[in-house]
């Protein structure tokens, strides 16, 4: 399986990125790419596209990134995640464990699962795997209550694709970063990208 890792060596768990990049080798990855700045582990990812694997060694940030560089490059590669990021909550979602050795061990292991991807139309294209978020912080309070079921202003529908407007406008942050202001248009691409996960 030909893989390429992309790693952040600036990630906020990274302490000692001599000895991170010593464990990683045990991928036995063809090519290992490091970022040195904002854009690059899109890049690599992207440059990518004949690889069966593409591990994702970094934060969330990071995760991001990688994750649209497959997308935008209509890549078929799986995604594997290295959890060297501070919150990391994707990967726990997958059930990536924290131990870099453990979680080398369940790359190599290769079990995948296929997940959904977001597409997010604004001022530019973005997709995202994990959370959105947009101008809502107090209906964002009113959940933090619990007092937003029986509220009037919350209604609950789903929907694979929708289109936002709003006055006055708003931004909208996925997976942690801000991609654009209304109107906005995000649809659900189910099950686009295969993800390495865990046992569970």
């Amino acid at each position: 399986m030909r893989t390429c890792i992309i790693l952040n060596p600036v990630a906020g768990g990274v302490k000692n990125i001599d000895a991170i990049q010593d464990r990683l080798r045990g991928l036995k990855a063809d090519r290992l790419c490091i970022s040195q700045q904002a854009g690059d582990a899109e890049k690599f990812a992207s440059e990518s596209s004949d690889f069966d694997l593409i591990v994702s060694a970094g934060g969330d940030g990071t995760l991001n990134e990688v994750v649209n560089g497959i997308a935008q490059g209509g890549c078929k590669a799986a995604l594997g995640v290295l959890p060297l990021g501070t919150g990391n909550d994707f990967a726990r979602t997958l059930g990536v464990p924290t131990d870099l050795e453990t979680a080398i061990e369940q790359i190599m292991a290769g079990k995948t699962r296929a997940i959904d991807l977001v597409r997010v139309t604004s001022d530019r294209v973005r997709y995202f795997v994990n959370v959105s978020s947009g101008g809502f912080s107090g209906v964002a309070a009113q959940i933090l209550l619990g007092k937003h079921l029986s509220s009037d202003g919350i209604i609950f529908r789903r929907a694979k694709k929708i289109a936002i407007s709003s006055r006055p406008g708003m931004w909208f942050n996925v997976d942690g970063e801000l991609i654009g202001n209304e109107p906005a248009i995000f649809e659900l691409l189910p099950q686009a990208l295969r993800c390495v996960v865990g046992a569970a």
